[in-house]
């Protein structure tokens, strides 16, 4: 959503939820994310992420459009991430 809307104060509360929940200070020029296959700009974890790398192998849009969706790339994510596992059923 800061990415799609450009909007600092967005990014400035995705940078407070990683601060408060991971004790992580995430730049704000690290939080953008055009999307696993746009090509442009992505959120600086996902370069580890394998579930980005699973939906470019499958060639999938999102992980949402995977038969195996909340496979055991994906859980751990949503273990950590709760608003994670609400984004993935509403997009199913």
């Amino acid at each position: 959503m800061a990415t799609k809307e450009d909007s600092d104060r967005l990014r400035d509360n995705v940078r407070d939820a990683w601060r408060k929940k991971f004790h992580f200070d995430v730049p704000p020029e690290q939080v953008n994310c055009n999307g696993c296959k746009s090509g442009g700009r992505k959120f600086f974890i996902c370069k580890l992420c394998p579930v980005e790398k699973c939906v470019l192998e499958k060639g999938l849009d999102s992980c949402t459009l995977c038969a195996d969706c909340a496979c055991e790339k994906l859980r751990p994510l949503m273990a950590v991430t709760p608003n994670q596992h609400k984004s993935v059923e509403m997009l199913k």
